[in-house]
This record gives C-alpha cells, structure tokens and sequence, in this order.
C-alpha cells in the first residue's frame, strides 16, 4: 500500500487539521513543511476559519500595518486576542462580581449603608441569615445567585464605581447599581436595583464591557464603542457641547451627561478590540494595537515618545493614540484610579498616571513629593501628606474634587509617558488589573498574572489588598515594587481582578479567592474586623473557568 504524505492531502483537510492545532504557532510550523501549504490557498484560508471560528473578525485595511500581508495581520489578530479574555470575576468599590459554571451572575458586598439599602448588589430581596454588620453596613457575606438574571447565560461582566454591567451570551447587555449620571444607560439617573436589559443596545451584539467611576463603555462585536454616562473630563468621548448638562442646586464644576449608549464617532474606521473604563477616563486598543485615550487627569496626561516631560492640558474630549506606546505591540489596557496599565505582546508591563501610592510599581510613592505652589502652600499639604499617609487625595490624576486648586500638582511618583516596569524583569506577564477606591480618599493598587499562575501586586495596602500580611506597621503602607501574593503560591491562578479596597483571584480549578476590604467581598479572618490582607476562599463557588 502507497504511504501517502501529508501534501498529499485534500487542501480541505488540511485547513481542517490546522483549524483544530492549539496556536498559531503550530500552523506556522505545519506551513513550514512545504513550500506548497505557504499558499494562500491554505494558510490565509486557514487562519481565516481560525479566526471566525474564535469570533474574530479579518482585518480592516486600516488594522493591517504597513507593508503587513493579510496572513501577517492574522496571525498578529490570533496572538492579541489570547490577551482578550471574558471576565468571570470583577470588583467594585462596593462589592464583588461572579459569573458562575452554569453562567449564573452572583454578587457580594455591601447591601446597605447603616440602615439605607442600596441598589449595589442587584438583589430585590435577601435573607437576614445572608448579611452581617461589618463597620457599621450591612454585608451581603456569601455570593447569591441574581434572581433578576435566572433565565440569562452571563458571558462576561465589568463593574464600576458601584454599578455593573453583565454581557449575555446574546449579546445583550444589562446594568444595575447607583445610577448617578446615567452611567447605567437607561436614559436617566435613576438607581436601578434589579438588572435591566438596555433597550437602546438592542440590535447591538456586545462582547465587552468596561465601568468607571459614573461612566460605562461597551463593546459590539463589529469593533464599535459604545460609551454613556458622566462626559465632564471627556471620558466618554463625544462633544461637551452635544452632552446633557442637569440643573443642581450647588453645582461645583458643570457636568455633562449621555444618558443612553452612543457611538464614540471620532473611531469611524478604526475596529476596536478592548476597552478599559479608569475612574475618570477610558482607554480603547485597537485592532492595529494602537492604545488611544480620551477623559481626564493624570491618566491621559498628553505624552511624547521622545521626552519624559509633559504638561496636564485638561480634559481629553475625543480618543488620541498614545504616541509612547506607538511600536509597542500592545495586547491589554486597565484603568484605575488617575492611572493606566498597558501589557504588551513581549509580556512586558508599562504604567502612567498618578503614582502616589506606589500604583505604577516604579519604586516611588509620595515620600518623596514635589509641587509648583507656593511656599505657603507647598507647607500645608505635605504636613496633610504626612498626618494622612496618602497623597492628595484630590488630584487632577483622579477626580473633579479640588481640580482647579490642584491642576498642575505632579509628584515624583507620576509618570507622564508610559513606563516599562523594570522590577517584573523575568517575568512572562499575561494579565493586569489597575483598582483604585473613593472610599478610601482616592488609594490606588495593581495586580499582575504570571504565565505560572503567580500574582503580583502593589500600590496601595491599608485594607490589605495587596495580600500580604499585617506583621508590622510597615505592612500597611504603600509599596511600589510588586511583590508575589505568597498565600496564592502554588494555586494556579487564571483571571485578577483589582477592585476599589480589595482584591479577587480565580484559579483554574474554578475557585474564587478574595482580599482587602471586608464590606467588597464580605470575607474576614474574625468577627471584628474589616478586612483581610490574605486572600480567603469564597466558600460554594464555582467559577466558569475549569
């Protein structure tokens, strides 16, 4: 009997052999064997079933680079969209977000402030047995199933401030929390405390979804933004003049509001591929692995890729690529809290914005701290600095809250241009998660995922959220040098989240872990206390990872 090699093989089969090989890599090598399967007929026609059979899209002329092949732009689209996980764990200022094995939307966290319910948690009714008192809320201490979302299968979910988004496998997208600023996209302000499909999404398959502090960003499948919510720093992307503008009594800074989803315009041509909501700005990569930002403070302070200085120029109203970050093959974005982490094809980490609290892991915090006011002035706030252990507060990196007072304040820790953290050296980076809490007086901190399931963190650790223990004083304070979460040695982590205070991990097993702030997670080491600087499991809890 004649052996047949494998050239010999209808080009069909073929494609189908390299459609079900693990990564692109490996059909790489297969093409390799012969100068025949370097065909289109076989390698682009390959890499385009690989790519629709993972729910990619071909490349637009404007996502291909220059001089790049359509096969180049393939297998660069394949290798990105590893990066460009569904989001089975989130964390907010407030609570904790799961998506369960059976797609099932679960939370935990805060129920209600003292005696006044809050629509947080998405739950129209709770058991007295479920909730505990921690620092004086009422906390919803064991992840419970939403009852308003029973009949949907969650495929991926974003919190914000203190609301969140869940994606529907449909495609559909609903919202529920506090609804200040119509950061919920119902077309109003009102709270919402059981989940609601917005209608104004509907017709729209949505794949992702990101939250900032009183702002909301989804993500269709055709690489279109949607954005909706608090536009005053530009965060939204559109036109203030087009925004609506509310009428409050005591009105500090005039606000600007897109109460229903609207297409970001300023992207016409340009596919977009992840979207990450900070506190006051947003950040967007595109097809091309472009980085663009839009919004407000330090986290978009406008940069130069040929120096290390720049100057704060206020609100950022539509999407601007980031120059720095040009020629790096960029494959995640997170915002925080006035600052932006950015994850490239290498594995490496880069940082910019407010880096008060050690959030850039640069190896500087706000001990040391330099301002352009007055001597007066520069007196006052450093002794604030000092008696309070954090950084103002109310910076231009972060937040409306004293802008105009402190608009050209800059500390040492701050990074204009985005920055290579050099103390992750050696370490294959797959995952980041930039946090950051209100609650707290404006902390920020970071998690990092190894390729070996180790975490990484730094930033801020007054509640714990770093993971490490509270031996000393010492352990308290900010650090900005990441360090591994030791607990979670040897637990093959697979997905971070960094919340406001606190912090969750999945493994690959399907368990959850949480840590830092008690009212978020509802976990604690004993009665008492209100937090918890190791990360404990969540009992019951099966996460859709496996």
């Amino acid at each position: 009997i004649a052996t047949r090699g494998l050239v010999d093989l209808p080009i069909d089969v073929l494609i189908r052999i390299a459609v079900r090989l693990p990564r692109v890599e490996a059909v790489a090598r297969l093409a390799c064997t012969c100068r025949d399967l370097h065909s289109p007929a076989f390698f682009e026609a390959a890499m385009r079933e690989r790519t629709a059979r993972r729910g990619g899209e071909v490349p637009l002329p404007s996502g291909r680079r220059r001089r790049e092949t359509m096969v180049q732009a393939l297998c660069r689209g394949e290798r990105r969209d590893r990066f460009q996980r569904q989001n089975k764990i989130a964390a907010g200022d407030y609570h904790s977000v799961f998506v369960s094995e059976e797609g099932r939307l679960m939370t935990c966290g805060t129920h209600s402030f003292r005696d006044n319910p809050q629509p947080i948690l998405g739950h129209s009714e709770l058991d007295d047995e479920d909730l505990q008192v921690i620092g004086g809320d009422s906390v919803l201490v064991v992840p419970r199933p939403v009852a308003g979302l029973a009949d949907v299968r969650v495929r991926t979910v974003a919190t914000g401030y203190a609301h969140t988004l869940a994606v529907s496998e449909a495609g559909a997208v609903y919202s529920f929390g506090l609804g200040e600023s119509g950061g919920l996209g119902h077309g109003n302000e009102a709270d919402q405390h059981t989940p609601r499909v917005i209608e104004s999404l509907r017709g729209v398959r949505a794949v992702a979804a990101s939250g900032g502090l009183n702002h909301s960003l989804v993500l269709s499948a055709a690489g279109e933004v949607y954005s909706f919510g608090a536009g005053d720093r530009g965060q939204i992307g559109h036109d203030p003049e087009s925004l609506f503008v509310p009428s409050r009594d005591r009105q500090e800074v005039t606000e600007r509001l897109q109460l229903t989803p609207r297409v970001i315009d300023s992207l016409q041509g340009v596919r977009v591929v992840a979207v990450a909501a900070g506190a006051y700005h947003s950040l967007l990569l595109s097809e091309a692995q472009h980085v663009y930002s839009l919004g407000g403070g330090g986290a978009t302070r406008r940069s130069s890729s040929r120096g290390r200085t720049s100057r704060f120029t206020g609100p950022q109203w539509t999407p601007q690529i980031n120059e720095a970050l040009r020629k790096v093959n960029v494959v995640a974005v997170s915002g925080g809290l006035g600052y932006s982490l950015v994850l490239s094809e290498q594995r490496h980490v880069y940082a910019f914005g407010n880096g008060s609290h050690g959030e850039l892991g640069n190896g500087r915090d706000h001990s040391s701290t330099l301002y352009e006011f007055t001597s007066d002035g520069l007196q006052q706030i450093n002794a604030r600095i000092r008696a309070q252990q954090r950084a103002l507060a109310t910076t231009d990196a972060f937040g409306r809250h004293g802008y105009e007072v402190f608009r050209h304040s800059m500390t040492l820790a701050d990074e204009a241009v985005p920055r290579l953290i050099e103390s992750l050296g050696g370490v294959r980076v797959v995952g980041i998660s930039a946090g950051g809490s209100m609650q707290t007086g404006g902390t920020g901190h970071s998690l990092v995922l190894s390729d070996e399931g180790e975490v990484y963190s730094f930033g801020c650790n007054g509640y714990g959220e770093l993971g490490r223990n509270f031996d000393n004083e010492s352990e308290e304070l900010p650090t900005s040098v990441p360090h591994v979460v030791e607990t979670l040695r040897g637990t093959r982590v697979v997905e971070i989240a960094a919340g406001g205070a606190s912090s969750l991990a999945a493994t690959a097993t399907g368990a959850a872990y949480g840590w830092g702030r008690s009212e978020c997670t509802g976990l604690r080491e004993q009665v008492g206390e209100r937090k918890s600087a190791t990360p404990l499991r969540f009992a019951d809890l099966e996460l859709a990872h496996g």
